[in-house]
């Protein structure tokens, strides 16, 4: 069984949000309702599935709060996040990784236009994420290359701001068009690895662990020994937030 402990600070604000929206007696323009319930479409083609619900809690305000899942397979963008740096270890390394998450995200809208729900908004938001990781290690030992199978989850606390703008297209069908949104925040987690290892090839594992630190983003603390490998994983994460999300409004 998977257990998750959310921070306490991003409970604390869910729990706020939670409050707003259903102590809130907001009035609304128009008698559509105030509950929205939203499908990110376009993150199906990433084989993720995100919802979202929102509710005005004012004139030009609302809440809302976005939960993903997303099941452990390859990860998308794979020639992109290769090239992000000038290492040819790190790239050899995400070549096989395969990942999951969970993802909560709490936000604030601020629409601009006469009430909220409708129209461009602005949204800072909060985003705590669970991803569990999968990574095929490469070594080189004795002329062959060997692979140790680490496994492990990281946790992310990151905060950010979206740029948007919905649509209504029919009295209970909404568009909402997340223009761009991007987080920026720290992650750590742990992988490890259970394999019989010889002197010589923890040293050569050693070596292959000290090559792929040399990134600006992921920093590992590791300790290998005759039985594997266990790695402390700390480091910056960043992520960007685009998409379109189908609705209704009742």
């Amino acid at each position: 069984m998977l257990t998750l402990k959310f921070p306490t600070k991003l409970t604390g604000l869910v729990g706020c949000l939670c409050l707003l929206s259903f102590a809130s007696k907001a009035q609304t323009v128009d008698s559509d309702g105030d509950n929205f319930v939203k499908l990110n479409v376009s993150s199906l083609f990433l084989k993720t599935f995100s919802v979202q619900y929102e509710r005005p809690v004012g004139q030009k305000i609302s809440v809302a709060m976005n939960m993903s899942f997303r099941p452990t397979s390859a990860i998308p963008f794979k020639g992109t996040i290769k090239n992000i740096g000038d290492n040819n270890n790190f790239s050899r390394q995400i070549d096989g990784l395969d990942i999951g998450h969970f993802v909560i995200a709490p936000e604030f809208r601020f629409y601009t236009g006469s009430q909220a729900g409708r129209g461009f908004y602005i949204a800072p938001y909060a985003q705590y994420t669970h991803q569990t990781a999968k990574l095929p290690f490469k070594y080189d030992y004795d002329g062959a290359e060997k692979v140790l199978p680490l496994s492990g989850s990281i946790n992310s606390i990151t905060g950010g701001l979206m740029f948007g703008a919905q649509f209504k297209l029919s009295k209970l069908v909404y568009l909402d068009w997340w223009i761009l949104g991007a987080t920026y925040g720290t992650a750590s987690g742990k992988v490890d690895a259970r394999a019989q290892l010889d002197e010589n090839e923890q040293q050569a594992v050693r070596n292959e662990l000290d090559a792929f630190n040399q990134n600006d983003f992921i920093k590992t603390e590791y300790t290998v020994d005759q039985n594997g490998a266990k790695m402390d994983v700390d480091g910056r994460w960043a992520t960007v937030r685009l998409g379109l999300a189908l609705g209704i409004r009742f």
